[in-house]
């Protein structure tokens, strides 16, 4: 007896070093013992924290899930892994990893369970940094997505515009071209007629004219070819 006394003795001395919350349950989860360090962060007196004095301290939006997950546990005989927030002596919330699993007796039964919480505030603070990190460059890549929609749509409009004032120069050069120079070189032509009608037989004018009218032939194909490449009927 005085040597499981002081072996217990020696157990809670080292519990007490570690920076975990340590604490140990009969069968049933009653506690029947917390490691000093529970007793100063919680502010808890040890006949508080026995039996389910422990949910006091529990905040109270975790406390039916911290049960419900310890029952079901239990009833499986599985170690138990879980977070809930733990109220400090000074009245805020941290969270922590709770950590529990069974001792069993020589037929196999469960005699107790053995259980620690350790602190995980500032890795769950890192991880809400981390998700707000993570919602910000989403807002960000779709706002930035957004106004290059934007930027094609609006180049997209600017070069349709670009391509119709094209097209409508396009089509007045064509017109210009062919109505305007069109009718000079019917002008010519005529002219050209009237002088080979008028000029005698052996008139040096008559040789001027039956030069001159190939080349005014050739302007004119020219001009319907230029016509019909700046603006092909087919386009329209």
């Amino acid at each position: 007896e005085a040597a499981r006394r002081e072996s217990e003795s020696r157990l809670h001395a080292i519990a007490n070093l570690v920076p975990d919350l340590l604490w140990s349950t009969d069968a049933a989860g009653k506690t029947d013992w917390y490691n000093q360090r529970w007793l100063e962060y919680s502010g808890q007196t040890p006949a508080q924290s026995l039996d389910d004095g422990w949910l006091e301290a529990i905040h109270p939006d975790d406390r039916a899930t911290s049960i419900a997950r310890f029952q079901a546990a239990a009833a499986r005989g599985e170690p138990l892994r879980h977070e809930h927030r733990i109220r400090s002596a000074a009245g805020d919330y941290r969270w922590f990893l709770v950590q529990a699993r069974p001792e069993r007796d020589e037929t196999g039964t469960i005699v107790r369970w053995l259980g620690a919480a350790t602190d995980i505030e500032d890795l769950k603070s890192a991880e809400a940094s981390l998700q707000r990190s993570h919602a910000e460059l989403d807002r960000r890549v779709q706002e930035r997505t957004a106004e290059l929609q934007q930027l094609s749509q609006a180049r997209q409009e600017l070069l349709q515009r670009l391509v119709t004032v094209q097209e409508d120069e396009r089509r007045r050069i064509a017109r210009e071209l062919h109505d305007s120079l069109g009718q000079f070189l019917s002008a010519l032509n005529l002219r050209l007629s009237i002088l080979e009608q008028t000029a005698g037989v052996a008139s040096p004018v008559l040789e001027e004219i039956e030069q001159l009218r190939p080349a005014v032939q050739q302007i004119d194909r020219e001009l319907d070819r230029l016509t019909m490449e700046l603006r092909p009927p087919a386009l329209d």
